[in-house]
Formats: C-alpha cells, sequence, structure tokens
C-alpha cells in the first residue's frame, strides 16, 4: 500500500481560489454604482432633454473647463457629454493662465466642439508668441500666447469673439492672427487694457484686420484709435446692427465728416455708443443729414458742444432712447445748452407726431455716485420716458448699466406688483449731469437744456435719495435752491401735472422740504403757491440700508432748522412717531393750499419698509382718503 503524498502547492491554490473569489466580488461591487446610476430616473431620461439640462449648467465666466465634472459622473453621462458639441464651446482664456495647466485643458477640450460655432473671450494676454514659432505644439506648456495661437486659428468659426489685450501683446504679432476672413463672427468686442495700440506713437499706421466680416452685427472697440474703428465698422456696414467706439483719449481724432460717412453707410444700424475723443473739435459746415431709420438707442458721451452738434446732423427716429452723459470738462455757452435742448425736443416732439408717439409721462431724478467703468463720476441721472419700466431699470442700475443691490423692482415684487418687462423700446430721455456740473455756479446753465421739454406733461415721479445743495443762505437766493441741487429743483418744479410721487430713503423733514416749498421764480408756467399742486398719490420707500428719520441730523446741507442735541437718543418708537406729526403738517399744509375746500390733499399714500412706523389712519382720514403699509389697506 503506498502512502498517499502531500500535495505542497495546495495551500498556494486555495489562497489563490480565495483572491480569486474576492475579486469577483471587488468587481460585482465596483459595478454597483453604476446599475445604481442605470436606474435613477434621471439616465432613463431622452438624450435630448439630458443635453438641454447640460446647457444650463455652463459658465459663462469659466467656460467650457468647468464641464468637466460632467464626465465624471457615470459612462452615460460621460458619452452624451463627448457627443454634445455645443457644451464645448466657450473657450474662455485669463491671464492667470499663464504658466499653469489651464491653457493645456483647454486646449485638449477644444476638438471636442468638432465644427460647431465658437464664443471665445481671451482676456491679457500679456505676452504673444507668432504661431510659426510654436509650430501648434503646446501640450504641456500652458502658455497663455500659445493657447490664443490655437484659438485664434478657429477663427473661421468663431461667432463671437471678445478679447483683451495689452499693447505689447499687439505689437508681437498678434495681429497677423486676425488678418483673415471670419465668415461666422457675429459679435467683437476688442479692448485694450494699457490704453496703447501698436507702440508709442498713437498717430502711426494700423495695420488691418478682419479682412472680411460678411455677418457681424455687433462690434465694440475700446481704446483704439478713431479711423480704425471707422474703418473696421466700415468693412461690415451691410450688417451692422449694434457699434460702440470709445477711443483713447491720446489717439488722433478723426474728422466729422469721416464719422458721418460711415453711419450714412450703416443702414441697418440699431444701436449706437459713442465716447469721448473720437471727432476733432474743428466746425466744419455744409454737413449732409444722416438718416438713421432703424436707430433706436443713441449714447453720448462728452459735452454739450458736440452732443449739439451731431443731433442737428442726424434724423433720428420718433421712437428714439437717447442718453447723454455730460461731462461738463470744457466751458459752454448757455446759446449752446439751449441749442440743445430744442434739439432734443424738436427729437420728441415733432410737428407731425402727437398722433403716434406715447406722451413722456414718466420720469425720474437719481442721485447716485461713481462707478469704474467708462468713468462714470457722481452726478445726477435725469430721466424722461413713456414707460414706468424704464424708470424701474434706470433705479436698478448704477447708471451705466451694472446691476445695483436692492432697488424699486424688489419692493414691488415682495409685494405683489408685478411688471413684466416688455420687448420693444421705449422713447426715452437720459441725461447723466456730472457733479462738477450741479454746482450753483455752472448749473444755471445746465439746466437751459429742459427749458424746452414738456417736463409739464409728466404724471409720475421717482426720485432716489436725497439731492442736497450746497448753497448758504443769501439775499435773492431761494430756499428751495439752498437746501437742493439746482440742477434738480429746475427738473421737477416745472412738473405742475404731477400725480403720482415716489421717494426712496427720503427723510421726513426732506419730504417736509420738498413738498411745502413754493416753486422757484425762474419756473415759468408755475401759479401755485406749492410744488406739484396735481399730486393724488405719494409713495415713501425706505431700504433697509437707507433707514434714515427725523432724528438724523442734517447739519450744514440742512440750514432751516435747529434739531435739538437730544434727539441722537430718541428711540426709533419716538423717532417713529415723530416722522408720522411732521407727515400729517405737511399733508394739513397742502390740503389748505392746493385743494378746494373740504377736500383732502392726496387720494392715498403708500409706505414700504416702515415696519415700526406709527401712522394713525384715523387722525389722517380728514387729509387722505386712503393707507397702504406694506402692501396691507390700513382702514380706519
Amino acid at each position: 500500500m503506498k502512502t498517499p503524498q502531500f500535495d505542497i502547492l495546495a495551500p498556494l491554490r486555495a489562497k489563490l481560489f480565495r483572491f480569486q473569489e474576492y475579486q469577483f466580488h471587488v468587481s460585482r461591487m465596483s459595478a454597483l454604482p453604476s446599475f445604481r446610476n442605470s436606474c435613477l430616473p434621471i439616465n432613463r431620461l431622452p438624450t435630448e432633454l439630458l443635453q438641454l439640462i447640460f446647457d444650463w449648467t455652463i459658465d459663462p465666466s469659466q467656460g467650457s473647463v468647468a464641464n468637466i465634472f460632467l464626465l465624471h459622473v457615470c459612462h452615460h453621462w460621460r458619452e452624451i457629454a463627448v457627443a454634445y458639441k455645443a457644451l464645448w464651446t466657450h473657450i474662455v482664456i485669463h491671464a492667470q493662465d499663464q504658466g499653469t495647466g489651464g491653457g493645456t485643458v483647454t486646449a485638449n477640450l477644444l476638438p471636442l466642439s468638432g465644427s460647431a460655432d465658437l464664443t471665445v473671450v481671451i482676456r491679457e494676454v500679456l505676452d504673444f508668441v507668432p504661431p510659426s514659432a510654436l509650430g501648434f505644439k503646446i501640450a504641456g506648456t500652458g502658455s497663455s500666447s500659445g493657447l490664443t495661437s490655437r484659438v485664434l486659428a478657429e477663427l473661421h468659426r468663431i461667432k463671437d469673439l471678445s478679447l483683451v489685450v495689452a499693447a505689447r501683446a499687439l505689437r508681437s504679432g498678434l495681429a497677423a492672427s486676425l488678418q483673415i476672413s471670419a465668415p461666422r463672427l457675429q459679435t467683437l468686442v476688442l479692448s485694450q487694457c494699457d490704453g496703447q495700440f501698436w507702440g508709442e506713437d498713437l498717430h502711426g499706421p494700423i495695420p488691418s484686420i478682419f479682412s472680411d466680416l460678411p455677418v457681424l452685427r455687433e462690434l465694440s472697440l475700446t481704446g483704439f484709435p478713431g479711423q480704425f474703428s471707422l474703418a473696421l465698422a466700415g468693412r461690415a456696414h451691410k450688417t451692422l446692427e449694434k457699434l460702440t467706439l470709445d477711443p483713447h483719449w491720446r489717439s488722433e481724432p478723426v474728422s466729422r465728416t469721416e464719422l458721418l460717412d460711415t453711419l450714412r453707410r450703416l443702414e441697418k444700424l440699431t444701436a449706437l455708443d459713442l465716447g469721448t475723443h473720437i471727432v476733432s473739435s474743428l466746425p466744419v459746415l455744409n454737413h449732409l443729414i444722416v438718416d438713421t431709420p432703424s436707430l433706436c438707442t443713441l449714447r453720448l458721451k462728452g459735452e454739450a458742444s458736440d452732443f449739439d452738434w451731431l443731433l442737428r446732423h442726424m434724423c433720428l427716429p420718433v421712437a428714439i432712447s437717447l442718453d447723454l452723459h455730460l461731462l461738463g470738462g470744457v466751458f459752454t455757452s448757455d446759446a449752446t445748452y439751449v441749442s440743445l435742448g430744442e434739439r432734443i425736443a424738436e427729437i420728441y416732439n415733432p410737428a407731425n407726431g402727437q398722433h403716434v408717439t406715447a406722451p413722456l409721462h414718466h420720469a425720474a431724478c437719481l442721485r447716485k455716485g461713481g462707478t469704474s467703468q467708462r468713468g462714470y463720476d457722481g452726478g445726477v441721472y435725469l430721466v424722461l420716458t413713456d414707460s414706468p419700466d424704464v424708470v424701474d431699470e434706470c433705479f436698478d442700475s448704477n447708471g451705466d448699466g451694472t446691476q445695483a443691490q436692492g432697488g424699486v423692482r424688489s419692493w414691488r415684487t415682495q409685494h405683489c406688483i408685478h411688471r413684466p418687462p416688455s420687448p420693444h423700446t421705449h422713447r426715452t430721455l437720459k441725461i447723466w449731469i456730472s457733479d462738477r456740473l450741479t454746482m450753483p455756479s455752472q448749473a444755471e446753465s445746465a439746466q437751459l437744456i429742459w427749458r424746452s421739454l414738456p417736463l409739464h406733461d409728466v404724471h409720475t415721479l421717482l426720485l432716489d435719495k436725497t439731492p442736497m445743495g450746497v448753497g448758504t443762505p443769501g439775499v435773492g437766493i431761494p430756499e428751495l435752491y439752498r437746501d437742493f441741487l439746482p440742477s434738480f429743483v429746475n427738473f421737477v418744479a416745472p412738473m405742475s401735472s404731477l400725480r403720482y410721487l415716489t421717494l426712496c430713503d427720503w427723510s421726513m423733514c426732506w419730504v417736509q422740504q420738498l413738498l411745502l416749498a413754493s416753486p422757484p421764480p425762474a419756473v415759468i408756467g408755475t401759479a401755485s403757491s406749492m410744488l406739484f399742486p396735481s399730486l393724488q398719490s405719494l409713495t415713501l420707500s425706505r431700504t433697509p440700508s437707507g433707514k434714515t428719520s427725523s432724528s438724523t441730523k442734517v447739519g450744514a446741507h440742512f440750514p432751516l432748522h435747529e434739531w435739538p442735541s437730544s434727539w441722537g437718543h430718541l428711540s426709533e418708537k419716538w423717532a417713529a412717531a415723530e416722522d408720522a406729526r411732521t407727515l400729517r403738517h405737511v399733508l394739513e399744509r397742502r390740503a389748505d393750499a392746493c385743494q378746494p375746500q373740504g377736500a383732502r390733499a392726496l387720494q392715498e399714500i403708500v409706505f414700504h419698509g416702515y415696519s415700526g412706523f406709527r401712522f394713525d389712519f384715523c387722525q389722517m382720514a380728514d387729509v387722505v382718503e386712503r393707507c397702504y403699509i406694506d402692501g396691507k389697506l390700513r382702514t380706519r
């Protein structure tokens, strides 16, 4: 009988079997997430619907690089995201991409877009290397200039291009990448971050770019010489709809003839924005009038003399939105201001347009500070329009198109007052009066602009922030001019037909000064002893950041009263009670002065943001018919 031999490999086989069994279970466990994801309802959605959801995830500030996370959710999402070419068409290049891997990632994602139209944003190309020196081999370099070369090589399929560059990048050969045709380009935004173009001499020859722009609709040029800008706009004269020109102050201005000739060629132009230092100051006579029947928006920044000349050489449609940023940096005669006002009045009140245009019933006077964009300083923003929506938009913005915190739309939405935005362009006049023009020495001349405007037709008025003046008591100076800016007084005083008045962040003492003041003697056609004799509704709005009350010490800006020092220690309850007494005094005085015997001063008064306001409607019923506090009707 043979003795059985011991299998020395048996333990190894057992361990190998257990390892294979463990590996099998691990593979099963690793497949569970995919199985679970495949069972989710979102993965059973149609591919088209998932692509639509992916579109909503695009961050315009980050571009397609921010969509990489979609590739790591599951295999199903990865397949859909890779196949969806529109998801990889937003290219954003920042200056900080130089020396990092951000440029390499963007370059590797570019082929995923296939042949789809691209939206490209390039910010601050500090150093540029021509494509011939790179050979398009930029993998692993992370060079911002190399990535720019790679992206601009796709110019034939770029739809929207925004390029912010430095002068040394332009001098290094960037123009060579732009001297070709752009058959799909619809929006072009070019800006210089240092204000110089092609060397230190701004008067030298400038190489042309974009030999053909067959479908360009929107063009914005900032910091480039006027001749270069007008030449580029002329290449797209058949299709151009929006044009923005803001040259550098050191660049040589173009002649007025060149500007008018270019505008005459732009037959489809709907929006025109012209900055300062575009045309020369030398007057040239015998110019033909430029007809712009499609123009809906005209924005001008500069001096009154330039505005008057350009408006008198343009035949503008009646339904025009005119935005004038008046700098007041040079001396301007009173005759120029009067001429500008008369021309504006002709535009908005043509002889044959009484029955085809809506009257300018809505106005606003906004006191806003300066912003960093386009050199906006502080000043007074005057608005005259045929739509209340325009007033709301101006209140919610900073005056330069940027959005402000809060605004009239916020509390109107909060209190269920909804106004859907209108897609139509409204007849609007906006005049930004710089702080240097609000001083008494120059305000008398600037206010001549709106002497010819139909301010007596205004029905609604919105006033934001108290336009406090800096005047001092003196002989022959009306008290209204001492306390408020003269530009503000001369704008609102002629509004004898005003029915609805909204005051935002006005303390009650300033409300008293406004509603009980007499019209200045310079106002023509006002026979009432108080401002706004036809006033029917008063709305007082107070934002959390602008809470004020009568306990606020006015100081030098309010010299008519001596406020006791103990008022600064009053509680909010006592201050609210004092506000209510002041308001009642105002309404009683207006009831005696503006209305027939026995009539009330107002039909309604509305409060927003006055949660702690003590308003006894039972004691006010003889001067006001209805009272609303935060959207709720206060009854007797």
